[in-house]
């Protein structure tokens, strides 16, 4: 990294913000340079130092159980959750989220929802652990390159 290079650009940006960043230290901006442009420029190299490389983009930090080998291009359009049923072990799409009922071991629909039979995508885990929803998934994946 070219350091003079990254303080210009750096300078740039700060006096875009109306920040005095010639190095004058005159009694009335001396400690307003000080606190700001020498903090800002820490700030900005702890920053480049955690950047995010080209081509992905930073997403909230979910809980990730479920499935990630779940295919979505073979789920049908209304499709936001796949799931593991916890009494015919079998999996499914659905429109809506549905909550846990650790009591009857099972997933349960509050309100009208579509549900469409789906593939296990070699799925192994507990029922309970198997809800995946297609937002998270597609969110967490890097973009394509095409």
């Amino acid at each position: 990294m070219d350091i003079q290079k990254e303080l210009n650009a750096f300078k740039e940006v700060a006096q875009s913000k109306g920040w005095n960043t010639d190095g004058e230290t005159t009694p009335t901006n001396f400690r307003f340079y000080c606190l700001t442009t020498h903090s800002g420029w820490e700030m900005w190299q702890a920053a480049k130092a955690n950047a995010v490389p080209k081509g992905f983009v930073l997403v909230e930090k979910r809980n990730m159980i479920g499935n990630p080998n779940v295919d979505w291009l073979q789920a049908p359009r209304w499709a936001k959750y796949w799931l593991k049923d916890g009494h015919s072990n079998k999996y499914w799409w659905s429109s809506i989220r549905p909550v846990k009922d650790m009591d009857i071991c099972a997933f349960c629909w509050k309100g009208d929802y579509f549900a469409e039979e789906a593939p296990s995508f070699d799925f192994t885990g507990s029922w309970d652990k198997s809800l995946t929803s297609k937002k998270a998934m597609i969110e967490a994946r890097e973009p394509s390159h095409d």
